[in-house]
């Protein structure tokens, strides 16, 4: 389970911070993050909550793990000289009428 700690209040005179500032004071991190905001169907949207849910996943997890698997870092990409291969996601381009 996740913990979260619980700042103090915050004063009169603190001064105010962005969104950015205020997520990244929350997610001590090695690297700094980057926040990414993707529209999804309302299906797609259900069936991944309710199933983190089930499995007491964070949905956010879940969608990290799934993009480093997808794009590994470059000290984990294989050697340029093999031939590419897709990883399990396809872009499929519109069918023309």
């Amino acid at each position: 389970m996740k913990k979260v700690t619980i700042g103090s209040k915050p004063t009169a005179n603190s001064a105010p911070r962005s969104p950015d500032q205020w997520v990244n004071a929350k997610q001590p991190s090695a690297e700094p993050t980057k926040r990414l905001t993707v529209d999804i169907p309302l299906s797609l949207h259900t069936r991944v909550k309710s199933q983190c849910a089930l499995q007491s996943l964070q949905m956010a997890d879940v969608i990290r793990k799934m993009l480093e698997h997808r794009f590994p870092a470059e000290s984990e990409h294989h050697d340029p000289s093999e031939p590419a291969t897709d990883q399990g996601t396809e872009i499929q381009k519109p069918v023309e009428p």
